[in-house]
């Protein structure tokens, strides 16, 4: 039999003065608005408050004192308070049963007030994605069980947890899995720094192809790109037509090689779900609340997101400062907050600054617009290229920042590409490894001429010039 909320209100704060282990864990979660009587609103209101003063769940006779100073005691209800404050009026012989009902009662008091909060939006034609957010965030409420990871006690859990690969998705490319130690861990956000041209979208396409023919439920949206036109670019990839070619073919062809990723894809239990917003109008809000209609509606999950790309998304927290580092670090954050939440990867792209367009090394200092994308962001991946790789189809890839491994490792690799048909592919390791060890050598040379051209100072407060290292005494 389920209790309705007027009854329940008085249960609640009656148990909430005495019964210090369900108070700690409710009053974080309680407003005085989900209280439509006046007096049980102002004895929450002061239960509050007496919490925010003092650190302590007050008892009742601490709370009959406090609320004898309020400016309108005259207007309480005698007989609530009597009822709440009273030694046997709600008693509760069931902890769970008052747990679980304080979370309904909560979540129902949230959406009632959504209700009342969003009228008058919604009479004024107010923005339905952003009306829509509002009641989707008092639905979800509810109270969080876990107490965090325990040192000690569950100490035995960690082998399996460190030794797994369960929690991660593999890219889809060798080196991109040998330098994340099997892929990306869900609730993460991985990110590609390139500038215009170099193959931003393009990765994303080909990875997204790769994720969806090895079974994954993939979410690619796009603030730049109409929808047919992403779509366009991976059906390249998947059917092995160069781009500009699917239009030379006949449809009996068209359709012989769609059929064949289709059935693959099918087999495999994966898909690729297409959205567009208009560029700078979407943020996390607005994907959060698509992801909850995509499950509501035709009941898909995703197992990984792309977004296409960072710094043209709008930020929640709707900013309308002209500050683009504040702005695309909130945009981050947000994003990552998604990833966490959703509990999957997600991969986007940002670009270079005007300094790093065409540069053959990139660092930190060539983000564009905010350093603080790149302290959010799980893993940087900066993809460079020039004549001679392409001359040759390669990209080369650098470790920026991984959060799943070591930046030393391989540092550099280099991928095969295929820009017409918006595909990157595996290439022999000996390339990635000629690379590093390349690198190596320089590095080694560099610090020995350095080291060679040094004035040494020799121990005992003596001066000895040397020009090389054999002239020092040990």
């Amino acid at each position: 039999m389920s209790v309705s909320d007027s009854e329940f209100s008085s249960i609640l704060l009656h148990n909430l003065l005495r019964n210090e282990h369900y108070a700690a864990k409710v009053l974080p979660y309680l407003e005085g608005i989900y209280f439509t009587d006046s007096t049980e609103r102002a004895i929450c209101e002061a239960a509050l408050a007496f919490n925010a003063k003092y650190n302590k769940v007050p008892q009742p006779k601490e709370l009959v004192i406090e609320m004898k100073e309020m400016p309108n005691i005259s207007s309480l209800d005698t007989n609530v308070v009597n009822d709440i404050f009273g030694n046997h009026g709600y008693e509760v012989t069931s902890q769970d049963w008052l747990i679980d009902n304080t979370e309904k009662f909560i979540r129902r008091r949230r959406v009632s007030h959504a209700f009342e909060s969003t009228y008058g939006n919604f009479e004024q034609n107010g923005e339905l994605d952003s009306i829509t957010n509002v009641f989707q965030e008092a639905l979800a409420f509810n109270f969080d069980a876990s107490v965090g990871h325990d040192f000690l006690a569950d100490r035995t859990l960690r082998y399996d947890m460190y030794t797994s690969d369960e929690d991660r998705l593999s890219f889809g490319l060798a080196m991109l899995d040998k330098v994340t130690n099997g892929g990306m861990p869900v609730g993460t956000l991985n990110t590609f720094l390139a500038g215009t041209g170099v193959g931003k979208s393009l990765a994303m396409c080909s990875l997204a192809a790769g994720h969806a023919l090895s079974g994954k439920k993939v979410a690619y949206i796009s603030l730049e790109m109409a929808e047919l036109r992403i779509a366009e670019r991976l059906e390249a990839n998947l059917m092995d037509v160069p781009l500009n070619d699917m239009k030379k073919l006949s449809k009996a062809e068209f359709t012989v090689r769609q059929d064949i990723y289709a059935n693959k894809m099918e087999e495999s239990g994966g898909n690729i779900i297409f959205k567009q917003y208009p560029t700078s109008s979407a943020h996390a809000g607005h994907f959060r609340n698509y992801l909850i209609e995509c499950k509501n509606k035709v009941g898909i999950e995703f197992d990984i997101i792309y977004i296409d790309y960072l710094n043209i998304c709008a930020t929640s927290r709707g900013s309308g400062s002209d500050n683009s580092y504040t702005k695309i670090k909130d945009i981050a954050e947000e994003l990552r907050a998604l990833a966490v939440e959703f509990q999957v990867p997600i991969i986007t792209a940002t670009q270079t600054n005007r300094g790093g367009q065409s540069k053959s090394e990139l660092s930190f200092e060539d983000v564009s617009e905010s350093h603080g994308l790149a302290a959010t962001v799980d893993c940087l991946f900066g993809l460079i290229s020039n004549e001679e790789f392409e001359k040759t189809n390669k990209l080369m890839i650098a470790q920026i920042k991984n959060r799943y491994g070591d930046t030393g490792y391989y540092n550099k690799f280099m991928v095969g590409i295929e820009r017409a048909k918006m595909r990157l592919y595996d290439i022999a390791e000996e390339a990635s490894n000629e690379l590093n060890n390349n690198q190596v050598s320089k590095a080694q040379s560099g610090a020995n001429e350095a080291f060679e051209g040094l004035d040494m100072t020799v121990l005992g407060g003596k001066k000895k010039p040397t020009n090389n290292l054999s002239g020092l005494m040990v």
